[in-house]
């Protein structure tokens, strides 16, 4: 094995993949070792706005506010929204 197909198997190590994903997969592997990091570059940076990440809440003059943990974005507690609009990281509530 390509030390950019290892590479790309430990960025998306425990991630089930289809045929055509795996197939896709040994395919960016043939590209150039500048090519792949980057790709994993951009993999790493998916996963990390995708997991899910408890909200801040804070009192604010009788209402309340929830703040992404990731942008700091400010919103009201009445929008219980699953992602942050500025950044797209994921919200648990």
């Amino acid at each position: 094995m390509s030390e950019e197909y290892l590479i790309l198997k430990k960025a998306i190590e425990g991630i089930k993949l289809t045929e055509d994903e795996d197939r896709l997969i040994k395919w960016i592997a043939g590209l150039d070792l500048w090519t792949v990091q980057q790709f994993v570059q951009i993999i790493l940076k998916v996963t990390k706005v995708t997991n899910e990440r408890k909200i801040i809440k804070k009192p604010e003059v009788n209402t309340y506010f929830y703040f992404c943990p990731n942008c700091g974005s400010r919103r009201s507690i009445k929008q219980k929204h699953n992602f942050c609009h500025d950044c797209g990281q994921a919200l648990e509530w």
